[in-house]
């Protein structure tokens, strides 16, 4: 209840800067969407910038359109979300009737493509990219055994950005 009510008081006056630390420590599931509903809000429908401290970092990739990494005290980094998914590793692995083949159509689409472990491994490949790899692929007659998708998570780029373990 305190953190919905210190919610409420402050955006009373409809805010056009609000800073919030940990808005959702502590709460059970049903209030932590209501309180991330209610900042979409604040921010889509009413203009309001939102500065969001926390170390929930799966609550904030829920939110957030631009981070900032603190570390001991200093910012380590500044990054949109647009940015971060393409710093994220990720990757789309591959198990299909000819690999040769697939390596060419799949590279003179632009994919960056290394092989290992009789996998192909498509570099920076994003979750959307798999319908149109599936269907150029098939369009060439190469048949899809295995197709799966690998992301990094916010959690595991900070802990990398950090140095951490």
């Amino acid at each position: 209840m305190r953190q919905r009510l210190g919610l409420g008081v402050a955006i009373l006056n409809k805010p056009d800067f609000l800073i919030l630390d940990e808005p959702v420590n502590g709460l059970d599931p049903e209030g932590i969407v209501e309180i991330r509903k209610i900042i979409q809000e604040l921010n889509q429908a009413h203009g309001t910038t939102i500065l969001i401290s926390s170390h929930l970092l799966s609550e904030l990739s829920m939110l957030a359109t631009r981070y900032g990494i603190i570390h001991q005290g200093k910012i380590v980094k500044e990054i949109t979300k647009e940015e971060l998914e393409l710093e994220c590793n990720s990757e789309i692995k591959l198990l299909t009737s000819d690999d040769e083949k697939t390596h060419k159509v799949l590279k003179e689409q632009g994919f960056a493509i290394q092989k290992e472990n009789q996998q192909l491994h498509i570099i920076q490949g994003m979750r959307e990219d798999m319908e149109k790899i599936g269907k150029s692929l098939f369009d060439k007659g190469i048949y899809i055994k295995e197709m799966s998708y690998k992301e990094e998570q916010l959690e595991e780029y900070f802990l990398d950005l950090i140095g951490g373990k």
